[in-house]
């Protein structure tokens, strides 16, 4: 519940977790969705190879918003 409530009130949170995924890969999304859907503990969230890779990319992210810049490219008719 309190994951749900975490990425409820900061939503750039899924956004960041939206880039690792796209950045890592498959391997990274069945990480990721075995977490989301309940076949692992939300606690694995914690593990290093998924927590620096979303932290990095909320990072980027956040300094992104901060100088202006879109925080993902634009869609190219």
């Amino acid at each position: 519940m309190a994951i749900c409530q975490l990425l409820y009130r900061y939503p750039i949170l899924l956004d960041a977790a939206g880039a690792a995924v796209a950045r890592k890969g498959d391997k990274f999304l069945a990480a990721w969705a075995d977490i989301m859907t309940g076949r692992e503990p939300k606690v694995h969230l914690l593990r290093p190879d998924l927590v620096i890779v979303v932290t990095f990319e909320l990072a980027r992210l956040l300094v992104l918003k901060l100088l202006g810049r879109p925080l993902a490219p634009a869609a190219k008719a």
